[in-house]
């Protein structure tokens, strides 16, 4: 999954391939009835699956996030429960919207 946001702006890449399009704005990866969907990051109150390991502010060298020994244990368990069945990650109908908008304008 391949997102764009810069400037303030959400961007998108665009392919002939729909695959290879990234996903525009910021987002977060959420489970909605078992499948994995993309919605904006403001878009609902789900908490993202996504676990933040380090920060960069844009000045200077990124600085890693202190995670000991039982925080990658949590992560190594969560990871062995996962049904990876689902071939696809879903878009949120909010996303889609975005990825229409930039197609209408830019295609």
């Amino acid at each position: 999954m391949k997102t764009a946001y810069s400037n303030g702006k959400d961007r998108m890449k665009f392919s002939m391939i729909p695959l290879k399009r990234s996903i525009p704005g910021k987002v977060k990866l959420v489970r909605v009835g078992g499948e994995l969907v993309v919605e904006a990051a403001d878009e609902t109150n789900r908490d993202g699956l996504y676990e933040t390991i380090y920060r960069h502010d844009g000045a200077g060298e990124p600085a890693l996030l202190a995670a000991g020994p039982q925080f990658w244990n949590e992560v190594r368990e969560r990871v062995q429960q996962q049904d990876a069945a689902q071939p696809n990650i879903q878009l949120s109908a909010n996303i889609q919207f975005k990825i229409d908008a930039f197609v209408v304008q830019y295609l």
